[in-house]
């Protein structure tokens, strides 16, 4: 796995470039865990949610009882944000 490319504009790594190498390593070929606690959470519910949360987001929302990660788009196309989406109903 190679560092940032400078053309994307990232400037210098600042020395953690290799930590999240191995970090995203041990992750893909072990297990890792997240702790997502901090993260803002938003409850999308009634008639219209479903609909809503479709034309929000770029991915198809997933089953119920499964977790899909999707990002929502600004104006020009870019993305704005990204989601971790849990559907529970």
């Amino acid at each position: 796995m190679s560092g940032p490319h400078p053309s994307l504009g990232w400037g210098s790594t600042g020395g953690w470039w290799q930590y999240a190498v191995e970090e995203a390593r041990a992750t893909r070929e072990n297990v890792g865990l997240i702790d997502a606690s901090a993260f803002t959470k938003h409850w999308v519910s009634g008639p219209g949610a479903i609909a809503f949360l479709d034309r929000f987001t770029t991915n198809r929302l997933p089953k119920v009882g499964r977790v899909k990660l999707t990002v929502a788009l600004n104006e020009a196309g870019t993305t704005r944000t990204e989601f971790t989406i849990v559907r529970r109903r």
